[in-house]
C-alpha cells in the first residue's frame, strides 16, 4: 500500500525549524512552515509544545507569515516579526490572553532582532544608508528612488552585487529602542553602529546568530567586515562591542586576526566571550576554530584545537562549561559538546542533519533530520543519551510513502 516519494510530496511536507525553549525549561516554540500549492505560496505559523503534557497548539495565523520567533525574558510572551501590519515589524504575543501587538512602529522594515536578557530593550538591524542621520531619512531616499525614471546606476567601488543581491548604497545598520512595561519599544531610537561602514550582520547569510547580549544587558557583541577596497575579496569580518545604551561607539576587539571572526557568545556568568574563527586571511574554506577569551577577546585560545571538524553554530551551555556546537562530519550534520576546560569533544546525535537547536539546563531541543524523514523536533540531555521525539508533523504524510534503502 505504499507509494514512492514524488516532487509533490516533497514540496506539500511541512517544514519544521527555529526551536527556542522557553526560560524554564519546559515549552518550546518554533516554526512550521506549510505549502499552499492553489496560493503558489509557504506559509509559516509559530507553534507551542508544551515539554511536560506534550500537548501542542499553534500560536499564530496564517493570515501573515512569523519568522524569529523569541521568548520574552520573563517567558510570558513571544516576540517574532510580521508583516501584518502593511511593513515587516516586531510583534509580541501574551500568551496569558489578547492578540498580537506591534513592539516596534519604524519606517523602514525590521531584518531582524535581539532581546536584551534583562527584558527592558530590543536591538533590531534594518538595510538603511549609513550617511543619513536617521531612519526617516533612509525613507525619504527610497520613496525619491521609486520616482526616478532613470533605471542606470553607477557604481564607483565593489561590491556592486553580492550575490543576488545588488547593492543600492543602503548598510544593514544596528539600531535599539528601550522596552517599557509592556514589553513595547519607546522613546529614542539608538543607532548602535554608527560610524561603521558595514554590514551589521554581514552580509549575505549573516542574522541573528552574529549578535549577543552580555547577560547583564549592558552591552552587545556582533560581526562586521568593515568597507574598504579589499572588501569584494576579504574574509576579514570581526567582532565589535558597543555600549547597549550607545554611549560610546563600537569597538573592534578582533583587529589582529585579519581572517574571519563571528558568532560571538557571551558566556552564562559573563566572565568570557566565545566565537568562531579562521586562521588563514582570505581563504573561505577554512576550518572555523572555536576560540575562548575574555570579553574584550584578549587572552584568547582554541579549544579542542586537535579536533579535525569545522563548527558551524555555537551556544554555551547553562553552566558555563561546555560549547554546544553543530559540525559536518563524515556526510552528517550532527551537534557536539566541547568542554571549554580541557577540549573534550562529545557527540551527542547520530546520523542526520541537525538544524536550529535551543539549550537549556537540563535539555538541548533541536530540529533534526535524515534522508527518510523531514526535520522534526527532538530532545536530549547536554550529556546526549536517547532521544525523545518532540513534534510529528509529518507523520501523517510518511505513512504512504516508501523509501529506498
Amino acid at each position: 500500500d505504499k507509494e514512492a516519494f514524488t516532487p509533490n510530496d516533497l514540496v506539500m511536507m511541512e517544514r519544521v525549524s527555529s526551536p527556542q525553549l522557553s526560560p524554564n525549561g519546559k515549552e518550546v516554540i518554533y516554526l512550521v512552515r506549510e505549502t499552499f500549492l492553489d496560493e503558489n505560496k509557504g506559509k509559516r505559523r509559530i507553534w507551542l509544545h508544551n515539554l511536560r503534557n506534550g500537548q501542542n497548539r499553534p500560536l499564530t495565523r496564517f493570515a501573515s507569515n512569523a519568522a524569529s520567533p523569541r521568548w520574552s525574558a520573563d517567558g510570558n510572551a513571544v516576540y517574532f516579526l510580521s508583516a501584518m501590519g502593511g511593513s515587516m515589524q516586531v510583534w509580541r504575543l501574551d500568551l496569558r490572553g489578547g492578540e498580537a501587538q506591534p513592539v516596534t512602529d519604524l519606517p523602514l522594515d525590521v531584518s531582524g532582532f535581539v532581546l536584551s536578557p534583562t527584558g527592558k530593550q530590543i536591538a533590531v538591524f534594518m538595510d538603511s544608508h549609513p550617511d543619513c542621520p536617521d531612519l526617516k531619512c533612509t525613507l525619504a531616499r527610497n520613496e525619491q528612488a521609486k520616482k526616478e525614471q532613470a533605471t542606470g546606476r553607477a557604481y564607483d567601488a565593489l561590491f556592486l552585487r553580492h550575490w543576488d543581491q545588488w547593492k543600492n548604497g543602503q548598510r544593514s545598520q544596528l539600531f535599539a529602542q528601550a522596552l517599557d512595561e509592556r514589553g513595547i519599544a519607546t522613546g529614542d531610537v539608538l543607532h548602535l553602529s554608527r560610524g561603521l561602514n558595514a554590514d551589521v550582520p554581514t552580509k549575505p547569510f549573516g542574522g541573528d546568530e552574529e549578535l549577543s547580549y552580555t547577560p547583564d544587558g549592558a552591552h552587545l557583541y556582533f560581526s562586521a567586515r568593515l568597507a574598504s577596497a579589499s572588501e569584494a575579496w576579504s574574509t576579514n569580518v570581526d567582532i565589535f562591542r558597543v555600549p547597549a545604551d550607545g554611549s560610546q561607539p563600537p569597538r573592534n576587539l578582533t583587529e589582529a586576526n585579519l581572517a574571519l571572526d563571528t558568532q560571538p557568545r557571551v558566556s552564562p556568568d559573563g566572565k568570557q566571550l566565545a566565537w568562531l574563527a579562521h586562521s588563514r586571511p582570505g581563504f573561505e574554506s577554512d576550518r572555523l576554530r572555536l576560540m575562548v577569551g575574555d570579553l574584550d577577546a584578549a587572552n584568547a585560545r582554541e579549544i579542542a584545537p586537535e579536533w579535525d571538524r569545522s563548527p558551524h553554530a555555537l551556544q554555551w551551555d547553562d553552566r558555563g562549561r561546555n560549547l554546544i556546537v553543530t559540525a559536518n562530519e563524515i556526510g552528517q550534520h550532527p551537534l557536539f559538546s566541547v568542554a571549554v576546560k580541557n577540549g573534550r569533544v562529545r557527540r551527542l546525535t547520530e546520523a542526520g542533519d541537525v538544524g536550529g537547536y535551543a539549550v537549556h539546563a537540563d535539555r538541548i531541543v533541536y530540529a533534526h533530520d535524515t534522508l527518510d524523514r523531514p526535520a522534526e523536533l527532538f530532545s536530549i540531555t547536554p550529556r546526549g543519551g536517547t532521544p525523545v521525539r518532540v513534534s510529528r508533523h509529518t507523520d501523517k504524510r510518511l505513512e504512504r510513502i516508501a523509501f529506498g534503502e
